[in-house]
């Protein structure tokens, strides 16, 4: 039987897979219950081992209440809900059909919050029951002291007290270095284990927080071992070496597109269309003029596809619309009359184009990817520069200078 591979999750990505936060979108979803039941159910048949150490579970156990986080959120809404209707009884004082609505909004309200508190009792089971415990020894304290006076990561980070996590990561990184077999250099059986940690100010490199801090790198490969940002990257992470293609379309699903952030109704496939979108960013001089492409292949075009598959979404529950950055599928909401949407992940720009009847009603939304480029004048432009290297703005300006 293959070896398992050890997994290590940092005490917020505990809390985040009760409570469902998505630290790509600052959202609450409910991609934490598909991880979770892959990670359950891999761990019951033994292809994973879950790591903990006793700071954590005396972490969880303080923060607990966080993992409780979308219960007050179902709460507040029922009750704001149920509010929204009390003018309208007022009003309309024999409609029976209002009552019937504020029971039912308190009834799946309850069905939401009974779901939520037995999810956050599975995981609490799960973090007690199906998990090793790992120790932390006296020379693992003594090196992390070192770390700290040497103002290493995870010493650089905005907290005043990282000595928790840099325990946490010695502590994985040698039980698993002393359980798996010795490697000086990556296999095609894959890394021994995967340190989980949403916490990008101690453990990621400050210039990508999909990747380890180079101070920390050594720590990790000495363990055959790789550093994950998210649960939902870990999941993908580990497709290769255990999901069946059924979970693997299971992950796939469960990305934050799959509910609206406004108000979390779940997007039906009618509400979403998929854009093909041509990528100034892969053609080499930024040209948006199509018809290159045609023309001098051998200078113009990049080898890899110039176009990005970009999903624009509309919620037919609150009208909200949103777009999905083909570049780091990050979602990105679109507020109303808004015209240059800049993706809060990777920073590209998209121009949206609203297309109305003549009763006013939006037929179609659609959208194109522009670059700025830095003009003579030093102001952006989202569009191209004239032959002189200046925006439009900042060349009206130079030629009353001139």
């Amino acid at each position: 039987m293959a070896k398992p591979i050890y997994v290590f999750l940092d005490t917020n990505n505990w809390i985040y897979l009760a409570n469902g936060f998505n630290p790509y979108s600052n959202k609450h979803d409910d991609t934490h219950l598909k991880i979770f039941e892959l990670l359950r159910q891999r761990a019951e048949q033994g292809t994973i081992v879950v790591l903990v150490n006793q700071l954590i579970a005396e972490e969880f156990e303080r923060n607990k209440s966080q993992a409780r986080a979308k219960v007050k959120d179902i709460e507040k809404k029922r009750e704001s809900y149920i509010g929204n209707l009390k003018p309208i009884r007022e009003f309309i004082t024999q409609d029976k059909n209002l009552k019937e609505l504020e029971l039912k909004i308190a009834q799946v309200a309850e069905q939401k919050i009974s779901a939520i508190r037995n999810h956050v009792f599975k995981v609490e089971r799960f973090l007690n029951r199906w998990t090793i415990s790992i120790p932390v020894t006296d020379q693992h304290r003594i090196e992390a002291t070192h770390m700290a006076l040497d103002k290493k990561a995870p010493f650089t980070g905005e907290k005043k007290n990282s000595m928790a996590d840099a325990l946490h990561l010695l502590s994985f990184s040698d039980f698993v270095d002393q359980k798996s077999e010795k490697t000086s250099t990556w296999t095609k059986k894959g890394p021994s284990g995967y340190f989980v940690s949403s916490n990008s100010g101690d453990f990621s490199d400050p210039r990508d927080r999909e990747t380890v801090h180079p101070d920390l790198a050594p720590i990790l490969e000495k363990a055959n071992s790789k550093f994950s940002y998210a649960l939902h990257k870990l999941a993908n992470s580990l497709e290769q070496e255990f999901l069946s293609k059924e979970e693997e379309e299971m992950i796939e699903r469960a990305q934050p597109w799959d509910y609206c952030f406004v108000c979390n109704h779940e997007f039906q496939p009618e509400d979403i269309h998929l854009h093909s979108l041509l990528d100034p960013h892969r053609i080499k001089g930024g040209s948006r003029d199509e018809n290159q492409l045609g023309l001098f292949k051998e200078f113009i075009v990049s080898p890899e596809n110039p176009y990005l598959d970009t999903r624009a979404i509309h919620c037919s529950n609150c009208n909200s619309y949103f777009i999905e950055c083909g570049n780091c599928n990050c979602l990105n909401q679109i507020a109303d009359g808004e015209e240059i949407i800049e993706c809060g992940e990777c920073g590209y720009l998209y121009s949206s184009k609203r297309e109305r009847d003549k009763n006013g009603k939006e037929v179609h939304l659609g959208f194109e990817i522009i670059m700025t480029h830095e003009c003579k004048g030093y102001l952006n432009d989202y569009q191209q520069l004239n032959e002189e290297g200046y925006c439009r703005e900042c060349w009206q300006y130079e030629i009353l200078a001139r």
